[in-house]
């Protein structure tokens, strides 16, 4: 989980944030790594955040605003991925859509 500071004076709080940060990127790296962690990320984000669907439910607009909700987490990890770990981010796109 996160750590976040609440007095950026505090050095104690500033450590436990990088340390909070540091195990963050090394579970994404762990994540990034292994083929199987890659292909289930991918079906999760395509399944639960709608990234190549439409969110959009005519007649329903909460429904919509819920699904849209989903897509921009979906975005925001996608995001992460891509910028920090761009080679995997590729490998789990040809992990899972070109699946021999």
């Amino acid at each position: 989980m996160k750590y976040i500071v609440t007095n950026n004076e505090d050095e104690q709080q500033i450590k436990r944030a990088e340390d909070s940060e540091k195990a963050l990127q090394r579970g994404l790296e762990a994540i990034m790594n292994n083929e199987l962690s890659r292909r289930w990320l991918y079906d999760r984000l395509q399944t639960f955040a709608h990234m190549d669907a439409s969110s959009h439910v005519p007649g329903c607009s909460d429904s919509t605003a819920f699904n849209e909700g989903a897509r921009s987490v979906g975005q925001a990890i996608i995001i992460e991925i891509r910028d920090t770990y761009p080679n995997q981010y590729m490998k789990m796109l040809e992990d899972s859509l070109f699946d021999d």
